[in-house]
């Protein structure tokens, strides 16, 4: 990519491949390493595929049956950006796949700790831990 801003900065990163990004710290996620853009050259056609956000569930949130008779609690698992379907992985075992702009309802049966990992069409990914009590 290409744009016109004086005093410009190439800048080489390593990255490891998307599709283990989900297992890594933090701090070695694309996020992470890759600089921003300057303003001026973002196109908002790649921002918006080159990210992918679960949305609606907070990390390390914790989630309770409603009463000792209630229902299991439950999920509605959907994400922001990204590109094309996603497929939807609970605690390490594919479960969902749904389209861009679709959500699909997760009901949790056990309880501890439950990993959401989200994956679309160009192996962009996003985790969420939550816990279950």
């Amino acid at each position: 990519m290409d744009c016109n801003v004086s005093n410009k900065q190439v800048e080489q990163v390593a990255v490891w491949p998307k599709v283990v990004e989900p297992w890594l710290n933090a701090k070695y996620r694309r996020a992470a390493v890759i600089p921003r853009l300057d303003p001026q050259c973002i196109n908002s056609e790649i921002t918006a595929s080159a990210s992918l956000k679960i949305t609606g569930i907070d990390n390390n949130s914790v989630f309770r049956k409603a009463g000792q008779n209630g229902k299991h609690p439950s999920v509605w698992l959907k994400s922001l950006g990204g590109s094309g379907n996603r497929v939807w992985y609970i605690n390490g075992k594919y479960k969902y796949k749904t389209g861009p702009n679709t959500s699909v309802e997760h009901v949790f049966t056990g309880t501890g700790k439950q990993q959401i990992v989200v994956q679309d069409e160009l192996g962009n990914t996003d985790v969420v831990v939550l816990f279950v009590q």
